[in-house]
């Protein structure tokens, strides 16, 4: 049992009083909430693009997550921006071969080696989808300054 000299408060009553336990729980809900509410936003707009309504199915099984992490969702949701399912598919599978052939050539286990979507892989394709979406409006403005020339 921690002392109270430690604490620095009387009793319990004093200590509660002071940390006010009540607005904690009450902060934490409110950005649940806001979590919650902005994770079914992104569903919505990725089931709008995509055509898929459940998160489960937004990739084959083999490839799928167990779980869609806040920080796996959103990248995905940022990429069917500008993708099709299909090529989100696509482009994550040569995503995960590269970086399984990347472990197993460092030394990994097949068994400690992750084959399904990682958050660093939807992170990779947010990125190449961003990149390639800026060269084409960086190409699309030099063509329309050559071509008015």
């Amino acid at each position: 049992m921690i002392s109270s000299e430690l604490l620095g408060y009387e009793d319990l009553p004093s200590y509660l009083k002071a940390i006010d336990p009540e607005h904690i729980i009450k902060r934490r809900i409110k950005q649940h909430e806001r979590t919650f509410e902005r994770r079914q936003n992104q569903l919505e707009d990725i089931a709008e693009r995509w055509g898929v309504t459940r998160e489960q199915d937004f990739f084959p099984a083999a490839m799928a997550p167990p779980s869609f992490s806040k920080n796996l969702f959103e990248f995905i949701a940022q990429a069917s921006k500008h993708i099709t399912r299909l090529e989100a598919v696509e482009m994550l599978e040569q995503i995960i071969s590269e970086r399984v052939s990347d472990l197993r050539g460092r030394g990994f286990s097949n068994s400690s080696i992750k084959l399904h979507i990682t958050r660093a892989d939807a992170m990779k394709l947010r990125d190449e989808v961003l990149a390639k979406c800026k060269s084409i409006i960086r190409n699309s403005q030099v063509w329309s300054l050559t071509s008015s020339s």
